[in-house]
């Protein structure tokens, strides 16, 4: 399960999962896009915030779709993204879908994901 919000003011889109990956990769994609479309109207990009701490070890058809979310977002105004994890194995599972871009970050807390977004 996931939630996905949106902070126009800090023109960020704020992702948490929690539990098992029970949903369409593809719903949550065209949720991204949407989303990121209102707010690269505010600047011309947008940055992520996702919360992972509460999911799940992501199965292998997710990691697909993860890879093209993140190469779209790339192409598409993505300045930077945080992750906050504390799973070794999901973080590895997503450091490889995201190509280790250097506009992803990885971070212990929220706080330091904050930090990180706003510097």
């Amino acid at each position: 399960m996931y939630k996905l919000t949106t902070d126009l003011a800090k023109n960020r889109i704020l992702v948490t999962f929690v539990g098992a990956f029970d949903y369409d990769a593809r719903d949550l994609a065209k949720e991204i896009q949407d989303a990121s479309q209102r707010i690269r109207l505010n600047c011309g990009h947008f940055d992520m915030l996702s919360d992972w701490t509460q999911a799940s070890t992501m199965p292998q058809e997710h990691a697909k779709a993860g890879e093209d979310v993140v190469a779209w977002c790339v192409a598409n105004g993505l300045r930077k993204s945080a992750n906050v994890m504390d799973a070794i194995l999901l973080q590895m599972q997503v450091k490889r879908v995201s190509n280790e871009d250097d506009k992803i970050g990885f971070f212990a807390t929220q706080t330091e994901a904050e930090a990180w977004l706003s510097a």
